[in-house]
């Protein structure tokens, strides 16, 4: 089964980002302007990106995106792997190669980092496994990401769990890189083109209240995510946006052995 294509996978990806929103971005926001408080919103939508795809992946909300703006260990450890990895690319591999040994630099962040990720995956992972071994029936409100690929795995695997963890982890561990950075980059990006094009908001602004039928200075809270095709317009900035500033700039595959 093609998970992300799923229909039960868009129904729980409009859930959570819906509650993501309601719950922590948008009362954020709310506040900060209430107060006049100037904010990086980078770093807010850093957090609100890791908070979407933990509960999306793992069925776990980390509560990174509140008011206080606390200090999570997991989130702070993803901004320092991607910094140190960018720097495996500007230094000589033996010179980076030695820091890593000498756990010294950037490299001594990169295994703390690792380190931080394990503390944060595992338990999620164990948690979700043994819910999922606990029970005999899965009903549809029940469907999450992580359960599905178990039972792929146990289908594959004939119920081998020696190495389900490790797997898990890696896997999810890559979509949340995946995830989190690229989204909140393009989200910083088409806000600040936004907010220096004053046009542009108020087409997509009008846009959104003619398709999605909102009466005058209505604010939007919610839409179905099968609604999403109606806004060419505000689809033609997103791509905009990713053309002028990319959100994966350079991308560089190659194997470490």
């Amino acid at each position: 089964m093609y998970i992300m294509g799923h229909v039960k996978f868009q129904t729980l990806l409009e859930r959570n980002m819906w509650d993501i929103i309601e719950n922590g971005l948008r009362p954020i926001l709310d506040v900060f302007a209430e107060q006049g408080t100037l904010f990086d919103l980078q770093e807010i939508f850093h957090r609100f990106s890791f908070d979407a795809i933990s509960k999306l992946l793992l069925d776990h909300d980390p509560k990174s995106l509140s008011i206080d703006l606390p200090h999570v260990p997991c989130e702070k450890a993803f901004s320092d792997a991607a910094d140190a990895l960018l720097y495996r690319r500007i230094l000589p591999e033996d010179c980076w190669k030695l820091q890593n040994w000498l756990r010294i630099g950037k490299e001594k962040k990169l295994i703390q980092a690792w380190e931080t990720f394990d503390k944060f995956l595992y338990p999620c992972i164990l948690r979700n496994q043994e819910e999922l071994m606990h029970k005999s029936t899965i009903n549809d409100e029940e469907f999450t990401f992580l359960n599905e690929y178990i039972k792929m795995y146990n289908q594959r695997k004939d119920g081998d769990l020696g190495t389900l963890q490790t797997i898990l982890r890696d896997i999810f561990l890559s979509l949340i890189f995946a995830g989190r950075d690229t989204t909140s980059v393009a989200l910083t990006w088409i806000f600040w083109l936004l907010a220096k094009n004053p046009l542009v908001e108020k087409m997509i602004r009008e846009e959104i209240q003619q398709q999605l039928n909102l009466k005058k200075g209505e604010n939007l809270k919610f839409f179905e995510i099968y609604k999403t095709p109606k806004l060419v317009y505000l689809h033609g900035a997103l791509c905009e946006t990713l053309r002028l500033f990319p959100s994966v700039a350079i991308e560089h595959r190659y194997i470490q052995l």
